[in-house]
C-alpha cells in the first residue's frame, strides 16, 4: 500500500501530528511494516525520525519493536529481547478481511423452462445456516419474487448457474477473553467434526448391500466395535449414475490399486465418520461418538462369513469403536449397516461382466 511512495511522500506521511491524530492503529502498523520493507536494509536519514515516532506510538499501545534490521539499529529502536507477543498483537497484524472463493450460495434456474429460481446453500461450508440465509435473501427481494432452496429431486436438462456469495472472513472486534482450554478444545472438536466429510460422491449416494462384517460389545468401556467392508476391487457396487446422454449406469467398479489408494488416503487425511452422508442430511460424528481403530486391505486368504458372504484379497476393511448411544443404536438396530465412502472420482464408462457384490 505504501511501498511506492517517494522519499518526500514518506517524510510527509511520518509527520508527528499525522501519526498522532490522523492514523488509526491499523494504518500505523501498515506504515511501519512498509517502512521496514523499503528502508530496512538501506536506511535513509530523512525517515529515521519517522521510524522513531512510529515505534514509540506502537510501544505505548503494547506493540514492542520487533524489527532487527539496519533501520532499527540506525534509529535506536532495536530491542535485543522484546517481550513475547499476546493474542491482541497477532489480531492486529492479521486484521485484513479474506474472501474464500467457495460458492457458498448459488442461484440456479432451468435454462429452457423459465420459472422458479432456486438457491443452493453449501451446508458443508456454512452448516445450519440455510434457513436464516434464505430469509435474509427473500427480505431483499420485491414481494412478487421469492427464492426457494432447490429440492433434492429437482432436475433440468440445462441449468443456469450464477454464484451469489463467497465466504468472507472479516475482523472481529470482541475483546480478549480467557477460557479453560478444555472448553475451547471441545468447541474446536465439534466444529472439526461438522466439516469432517471432506470428499463426497459426485453423482449420488451409493446404495450398497449391508457390509458390516462383525459387531461386538467391549466389556471394558461398553463401546461397540464394528468392522465392515468399505470397497471391493473388481466388483460392481450398487451406485446408480445418470450420464449426460441419459443412460443410467448399473454400478461402479474399481481397481485394486484405486481401492488401496483410497484406504490409505482416508486413514492419513480424514478418518472421520457420519451417520449418513453429510451433504445428504447425515449427521457428523466426532471422536467421542465413533473412532476409527482399524483400517486395512485384506491380503487373503478368503474369509468366509457366517451369512455366506466372503471377504476376499484386496477388500478394504474399516473398524471403529462406537461410543455414543445414538451411534450405537443406529448400528444395533440395523439402521446403519454399511460403510459408504464419499469421493469425487474420474471414471470411464465400461461394459463389463456382472460381478455385483453379494
Amino acid at each position: 500500500m505504501f511501498d511506492d511512495l517517494t522519499l518526500e511522500a514518506w517524510v510527509r506521511r511520518l509527520d508527528e501530528d499525522r501519526i498522532r491524530y490522523d492514523y488509526d492503529m491499523t494504518t500505523v502498523l501498515e506504515l511501519h511494516e512498509a517502512l521496514h520493507r523499503v528502508f530496512g536494509d538501506v536506511p535513509n536519514e530523512a525517515i529515521i525520525p519517522g521510524e522513531q515516532r512510529l515505534s514509540q506510538y506502537l510501544s505505548q499501545r503494547g506493540f514492542p519493536h520487533r524489527k532487527k534490521d539496519e533501520l532499527s539499529r540506525a534509529a535506536g529502536t532495536y530491542i535485543e529481547n522484546p517481550p513475547p507477543p499476546d493474542a491482541y498483537e497477532y489480531r492486529y497484524y492479521t486484521n485484513e478481511s479474506l474472501v474464500l472463493f467457495s460458492g457458498a450460495t448459488i442461484l440456479m434456474a432451468d435454462a429452457v423452462k423459465l420459472g422458479d429460481v432456486y438457491v443452493h446453500i453449501d451446508e458443508t461450508a456454512i452448516p445450519g445456516m440455510a434457513s436464516a440465509i434464505l430469509k435474509v435473501l427473500n427480505r431483499k427481494l420485491p414481494p412478487e419474487l421469492k427464492l426457494k432452496v432447490a429440492p433434492k429431486n429437482w432436475k433440468a436438462d440445462f441449468v443456469q448457474i450464477m454464484p451469489l456469495h463467497d465466504l468472507s472472513l472479516t475482523s472481529s472486534y470482541d475483546s480478549v477473553k480467557t477460557q479453560l482450554w478444555e472448553t475451547v478444545r471441545a468447541q474446536i472438536r465439534k466444529e472439526a467434526s461438522a466439516a469432517a466429510s471432506t470428499v463426497w460422491k459426485e453423482d449420488q449416494d451409493p446404495v450398497l448391500h449391508p457390509q458390516v462384517v462383525h459387531k461386538s460389545v467391549s466389556t471394558v468401556d461398553d463401546s461397540l466395535f464394528v468392522l465392515g467392508r468399505v470397497m471391493s476391487p473388481g466388483k460392481i457396487d450398487k451406485t446408480r449414475s445418470q450420464l449426460n446422454d441419459g443412460r443410467v449406469t448399473k454400478g461402479d467398479i474399481t481397481t485394486a490399486e484405486d481401492v488401496e489408494k483410497a484406504a490409505h488416503w482416508w486413514a492419513a487425511n480424514s478418518p472421520r465418520f457420519s451417520l449418513g452422508h453429510v451433504m445428504l442430511g447425515g449427521k457428523p460424528m466426532g471422536d467421542e461418538d465413533i473412532k476409527m481403530v482399524e483400517n486395512t486391505i485384506h491380503r487373503g486368504p478368503d474369509w468366509p462369513l457366517p451369512d455366506g458372504r466372503v471377504i476376499s484379497a484386496g477388500d478394504w476393511l474399516a473398524g471403529a469403536r462406537v461410543f455414543s448411544d445414538e451411534a450405537k443404536e443406529a448400528f444395533l438396530s440395523g439402521k446403519a449397516n454399511a460403510w459408504s465412502i464419499g469421493a469425487k472420482m474420474a471414471y470411464e464408462v465400461m461394459e463389463v461382466e456382472d460381478t455385483s457384490l453379494a
